[in-house]
């Protein structure tokens, strides 16, 4: 049996069918991880203000929670849910009895908490009985995080040169401790001595701590003369808002939000070795990343993820209406991307109003998958998980991810296969790959491991194409994505499972989306597969198909079925029918040319048979379904009864008894050819005869697969006698606009009231050498 490859195509006669590997499990990109209900009803109180996010190694959190009296430092697990998920780290009056004054210390607060790298805390505490500020060290303990076991006095307030000595931020080593000291009511202290405004290291192993385990790395002098504009000495702080170190230890980051007049929003680098500091990112960088011109920088948190050391900004401008950003940079200062825009978060979670504002700049922490943790919204406490969109969050998977984000399959305007040009255009063509659409701009990610092959503009691409090889030699799979805006990626460069590698754009038509192929062990459009039978989607068994006219005609008989599926059943990709000694298995998968060359094919190579009208009627794309139409055709003549299953890339669908009632009446031929050029015109003869012993009254019609003009049958109603026949002619003129050399299905119905009606297949074309005797499947419809 040989296998012809178009639309109209003879199916291999063959039983297997292989399915697919289920679904990969969905994922959200911006989900809310708890609430301000949810932390009253743990700590009992009437108010709560959570800050001083940090993450430890296994994925708990840890925030202070500030309520006078009532503070605590507060572990919580994401991965627990109900009561159980918080646990308290050390209340107020754990912190208070650490406190270095002798008096009746009240109302501990904490500024910042870190941890190094075996998860010990160390939380800067403040005491307003006396100014005491002091750092603590909580260890790990038995199922959490016991009471503090190590206090260190390290600082007093004569240390200062004048005014109340804070320290505001902390970060920790094995080693060392770095401690921002910005002493807001000394802006004129310019000192470099230990206690001075700058970044001070405390040497955690000459513990216990003295003033001589303190060390100035870099002084506000320093930092002054490389941040833009510079801070004035009596009227600026150093304004440093955090400082956050990098995975090797080797560098703090340190964001700037006071320059002389105001705001500014630099980022400055330090290093932890000689306290050099450079400045890395200027405020313009940042606010071009927001793309909104005029938005102006505040940085309201910094984080560093600890697996890449990339750079995660939340912005929050400084217009009027607050509008924050999340973007990521490198370490070497590089902009990598907008994370997600206020838009995006703003719609994920509109619980939250017009409101992202973070209460404290340290409220943010990022895990090495790229997972970014935040408390937003002062007013009503909400903690955040956002993944990062540079890297894709599902991977790294053993199979497919989709080549954008989604959360499990991404809505469809076309699937692959047979598909209506538009809603008022009636014409089809065969569609190699899934539009998925998107935003100018959307970022595109390899699916898979592989290597760039194309990159760019491209012969033989009406659009700048980037194409990722995955393997090598015939059993290579082609990831193709077309309509290109934009592409950070060179010819013959490897990437990564989840790495950008391009940025949607538009088509011709002006249609924002992403094309997306997978070619299978070559790189033509005969190659292309389905790309559903790769990527993980949600899925559901395929539906019954109906079935709703035939012809057992002594020649071959025919079949014609409808399917009906919701929009969401994206995967069809054809059908199966078992009758008599054939067995046809109709893939969109093996579908290639049978009329290559046509210059103007539509959807040259493949033939144009599918995707049409219906009963002339344009179908409504606004509608829960989709609908499918296929033929069978020269199947086994022995045979009365069979099967059809309807079948998607994963499953083969239960099979459905085919057992047609016609009525008493012959139409021949069944099924003929006609090579008339397209825009000419075709006739069709058949005969129709009463083979019953009762008259029929019969009514015909003939739809066509293209054109959205009547058809003409004449005649078109008549009655027949016992042995009567009466002879049918089918008239089929094209409009002006069908192509040269694209082929059209007609299929002519005769209703007699039986159950089903009888029908025979007309089909306009290239002529065909089909071998004699071989079943034939027909794609009719595809109204995606």
């Amino acid at each position: 049996m040989v296998l012809l490859r178009g639309t109209l195509t003879a199916a291999v006669l063959v039983s297997g069918w292989a399915p697919l590997a289920p679904a990969a499990a969905p994922f959200n990109l911006i989900t809310q991880v708890s609430h301000r209900a949810e932390v009253l009803a743990f700590t009992g109180q009437s108010d709560t203000d959570p800050r001083c996010l940090e993450r430890l190694s296994d994925g708990r959190l840890v925030f202070f929670d500030s309520q006078p009296g009532a503070d605590a430092l507060i572990l919580l697990d994401p991965a627990v849910t109900g009561p159980g998920r918080f646990t308290v780290v050390a209340t107020e009056a754990q912190l208070l009895a650490l406190a270095p004054n002798t008096g009746s210390p009240a109302n501990a607060s904490v500024s910042d908490i870190c941890r190094d790298a075996a998860d010990n805390l160390y939380a800067v505490v403040s005491e307003t009985t006396a100014y005491d500020n002091y750092v603590v060290r909580l260890t790990p303990g038995g199922g959490g995080y016991t009471a503090p076991v190590l206090a260190t006095d390290l600082f007093d307030g004569g240390m200062a040169a004048g005014g109340d000595f804070t320290y505001h931020r902390v970060q920790a080593t094995g080693t060392h401790l770095f401690l921002l000291y910005d002493n807001l009511s000394n802006a004129n202290d310019t000192s470099s001595a230990p206690g001075s405004n700058g970044i001070h290291t405390f040497d955690l192993t000459l513990l216990p701590g003295t003033t001589a385990n303190l060390q100035m790395l870099t002084s506000w002098q320093s930092l002054a003369s490389v941040l833009t504009p510079a801070p004035v000495p009596g009227t600026d702080a150093i304004g440093l808002f955090q400082i956050e170190l990098s995975p090797d230890g080797s560098w703090l980051y340190g964001g700037n939000t006071n320059g002389s007049g105001g705001s500014d929003g630099d980022i400055v680098r330090i290093s932890t070795a000689t306290g050099a500091a450079t400045l890395l990112i200027e405020q313009p960088a940042i606010e071009a990343g927001t793309a909104e011109s005029g938005h102006g920088t505040t940085q309201t948190a910094l984080a560093v993820n600890p697996s890449n050391g990339n750079l995660i900004l939340l912005e929050n401008g400084t217009s009027t209406t607050t509008r924050e950003h999340l973007l990521e940079f490198s370490p070497s200062g590089q902009f990598l991307g907008l994370v997600h825009s206020h838009d995006q978060l703003r719609a994920a979670l509109p619980s939250l109003g017009n409101n992202f504002d973070l209460d404290s700049a340290n409220s943010m922490a990022v895990a090495p998958d790229g997972e970014i943790f935040l408390w937003m919204a002062q007013t009503t406490e909400t903690l955040v998980r956002a993944a990062s969109t540079l890297t894709h969050p599902a991977a790294p998977s053993a199979g497919f991810i989709w080549p954008v984000i989604a959360e499990t399959s991404p809505s469809l305007t076309s699937s692959f296969g047979p598909r209506q040009l538009s809603q008022t255009d009636p014409r089809h063509d065969w569609h190699r790959g899934l539009d998925i659409p998107l935003p100018i701009g959307s970022r595109v990610y390899a699916p898979l491991d592989g290597v760039i092959r194309l990159a760019g503009p491209t012969a033989g691409f009406a659009d700048p194409v980037v194409q990722v090889r995955h393997g090598s030699g015939a059993t290579a799979l082609y990831s193709t994505n077309l309509h290109m805006s934009g592409w950070p990626v060179a010819i013959n460069t490897p990437v990564n499972q989840g790495d950008l590698v391009g940025l949607s754009g538009t088509s011709a038509s002006g249609f924002d989306h992403l094309h997306y192929e997978v070619r299978d062990g070559g790189t033509t459009q005969d190659d292309c597969r389905h790309p559903l039978g790769y990527l993980p989607t949600a899925d559901s068994p395929p539906p019954f198909p109906v079935l709703v006219g035939a012809n057992l005609d002594a020649a071959g008989h025919v079949l014609v079925f409808d399917v009906s599926t919701p929009r969401t059943e994206i995967d069809i990709d054809g059908m199966r029918v078992a009758w008599g000694g054939d067995v046809i298995n109709f893939s969109f998968d093996f579908i290639t040319s049978i009329n290559p060359g046509a210059a103007t094919d539509l959807d040259d190579p493949a033939l144009d048979l599918g995707g049409g009208l219906v009963s002339g009627v344009i179908p409504d794309r606004t509608s829960t379904d989709y609908l499918w139409r296929f033929a069978f055709a020269g199947l086994d003549p022995m045979a009365s009864t069979g099967t059809a299953s309807v079948l998607d890339v994963n499953t083969v669908g239960t099979p459905l008894t085919v057992n047609p009632s016609l009525p008493d009446l012959a139409l021949t031929p069944a099924l003929q050819f006609s090579a008339t050029p397209a825009g000419g015109t075709a006739i069709f003869n058949h005969t129709v005869q009463n083979t019953g012993a009762a008259s029929l009254s019969l009514t015909l019609s003939a739809t066509s697969a293209h054109e959205n003009t009547p058809l003409t049958v004449s005649p078109s109603s008549f009655g027949l006698s016992p042995g009567q026949s009466q002879a049918v002619t089918v008239t089929v003129t094209h409009g002006a606009g069908f192509p040269a050399g694209v082929g059209d299905a007609i299929v002519l119905t005769v209703d007699a009231g039986a159950p089903h009606r009888l029908v025979a297949l007309d089909v306009i074309g290239t002529p065909f050498a089909l071998p004699a005797g071989v079943p034939v499947g027909l794609s009719l419809l595809g109204e995606l």
